[in-house]
């Protein structure tokens, strides 16, 4: 240790060295002093440079600061801040979190993961204890990752990689030891740790690296609702879509990922913490026009005499009234102004033109800034007998496709080989979804016949209300041209539609485009969206049950989304 940094505690001793708490004699202060166990001829300084000053260079509120990292007599050290907090894997030894905690976490991580991804820094390694939270004075925690960079650094000093990943966690593709973490390696084991703090275990614990990844790839974490409750739907599929074990079904970066993530509003209610007012019971105050109630006195009789002599009665005039104060006065002419408004909205009423019909049953604001509604039509109904409508998507304008195959629509679903535009489909609300398997529509999709079994909702069987649906999440990639038609295949029985159109450009942030599909019979409803020339960037499509007259028995699903060049 150097002169600078004098030893106060030896705090642990792990793979690559011991970890001391020191005092900075300089600026006094408490710091983390790590010395790496160095092996002769392997260090590789020029890399080892390079890769340290854009990892001092990373600041950010939830990674631990870095102050230096040199070499003295005795090898290299490290020196970094010093944290009082507990660590994830000593809170979830108490037990799992609730899902607010666990957004809260997810959200301050996944921002730090960006930060570093943005300067093409990645972790590869993220483990419990890689995570330390420490109290917010409003209340809750804040996360921070405390081990960024270590990974990479004992390889470079050492010249041999120390494995600290947990085999459990880890990505399935850094198995081979060959393959270099990357951001979708990090938002896996991200995941995993919200998963872990959701359920207060993991499935695969015990197993090997090898049994882990061929599980991940073979058919994936068990679905979170199989060990806990109460998650809502919109949460749950994020969290599974970031540990899925094929990269292609994961969020192709951290930014697309935080997109989804802060679209999320978890149904939670406000904390009692310090900072907010808090209601209380207020006295009724006494009527300043009613006599005050007072303790009783002795009046003598004397005083007596002398009162009701002098009390007299006052004189009121004949046919006299008390005159109307200003007030009054004005509060009867605005009762007059409000009976004449509603005569002249009566008679606008009455006399008013009729509209004439709409010819389709979707309908919308005129002239949108994002889409434009095409007419919708009823395809197949699922109450009848009759042959099945085969829709096809093998076309040659065909850019992606996906036919969802059981529940979570989110997971359960056939994918087009090669498509990108299709990023994600989330659940919003808390409803639990079931399978309609009537054959009222197949699709002839990547060479094949495709018998969907949909995902549906219903508020009879999965508890669903009205305002809930599903999200479909496109990515238009660099180089796109011509317009889009994006087409949703949906059920709908008794209840309207309601689609919500949103993009991520800044100069399209604001605008929201609203569209209204209504009601009809059990059936599979053929839903054109047109986006003339889209522009590089994400869109996202909401559609909800509405309607004013939502029966108590509707039901809506999803079974396909197309995307098409026009």
């Amino acid at each position: 240790m150097t002169e600078r940094y004098q030893t106060i505690d030896l705090l642990e001793k792990d793979q690559l060295g011991s970890v001391y708490l020191a005092q900075d004699t300089t600026l006094q202060r408490r710091v983390v002093y790590r010395d790496f166990e160095q092996v002769e001829g392997k260090e590789r300084p020029e890399e080892f440079s390079q890769y340290t000053g854009k990892l001092c260079a990373l600041q950010h509120p939830n990674l631990l600061t870095i102050y230096d990292i040199a070499k003295n007599e005795d090898g290299y050290y490290m020196v970094t801040q010093f944290i009082e907090g507990e660590s994830l894997a000593d809170r979830l030894a108490q037990g799992a979190l609730n899902q607010v905690g666990v957004h809260n976490m997810a959200v301050d991580l996944l921002d730090a993961l960006h930060a570093a991804h943005s300067s093409g820094l990645f972790h590869g390694a993220l483990r419990t204890d890689s995570v330390k939270r420490l109290a917010r004075v409003r209340g809750g925690h804040r996360y921070l990752i405390v081990d960024f960079g270590l990974d990479r650094i004992s390889a470079m000093i050492c010249g041999t990689h120390v494995i600290m990943a947990d085999p459990v966690l880890m990505a399935p593709e850094l198995g081979d030891g060959k393959s270099q973490p990357d951001g979708q390696s990090d938002l896996f084991t991200l995941g995993q740790l919200c998963y872990i703090a959701l359920v207060g275990g993991h499935p695969y614990a015990g197993k090997t690296h090898e049994e882990c990844a061929q599980a991940y790839q073979d058919g994936g974490l068990p679905h979170l609702s199989t060990y806990v409750q109460g998650v809502q739907q919109d949460f749950a599929d994020w969290v599974m879509w970031l540990v899925a074990g094929p990269k292609d079904q994961r969020p192709a970066s951290s930014k697309e990922a935080m997109e989804a993530l802060h679209a999320i509003t978890l149904k939670a209610p406000a904390p009692n913490v310090p900072g907010v007012t808090q209601a209380v019971d207020v006295p009724e105050q006494p009527d300043p026009m009613q006599p005050k109630i007072s303790e009783p006195v002795t009046v003598s009789a004397e005083s007596s005499k002398k009162s009701k002599k002098k009390a007299k009665k006052p004189k009121k005039a004949l046919g006299a009234s008390k005159p109307m104060n200003k007030e009054g006065k004005m509060l009867l002419a605005a009762v007059g102004v409000v009976i004449v408004l509603l005569l002249v909205l009566i008679l606008i009423l009455i006399f008013r033109p009729d509209e004439p019909e709409e010819a389709d049953l979707g309908r919308g604001k005129a002239d949108p800034t994002l889409v434009q509604l095409q007419p919708t039509h009823l395809i197949g109904e699922l109450l009848t007998k009759s042959k099945p409508v085969k829709i096809q998507f093998d076309g040659s304008n065909t850019l992606d496709w996906t036919v969802v195959t059981g529940i979570p629509a989110s997971s359960a679903r056939m994918l087009k080989d090669g498509g990108s535009y299709i990023r994600n489909i989330l659940a919003i609300g808390e409803f639990s979804e079931f399978i309609r398997s009537e054959t009222s529509v197949i699709y002839q999709a990547g060479g094949t016949t495709i018998t969907p079994q949909r995902a549906v909702m219903g508020s009879k069987v999965g508890g669903a209300k009205e305002g809930e649906g599903w999200r479909v999440d496109l990515r238009i990639p660099e180089g796109h041209s011509g317009s889009l038609l994006v087409t949703l295949y949906m059920i709908q029985n008794h209840c309207d539609l309601a689609l919500e159109i949103r993009a991520t450009h800044k100069d399209l942030e604001d605008q929201v485009d609203r569209y209204q599909v209504d009601k009809r019979s059990l059936g599979v409803v053929k839903i054109p969206l047109k986006i003339d020339e889209p522009k590089p960037g994400y869109y996202s499509i909401q559609i909800l049950a509405k309607g004013v007259e939502v029966s108590q028995d509707f039901e809506m699903g999803l079974s396909a989304v197309l995307l098409e060049r026009v």
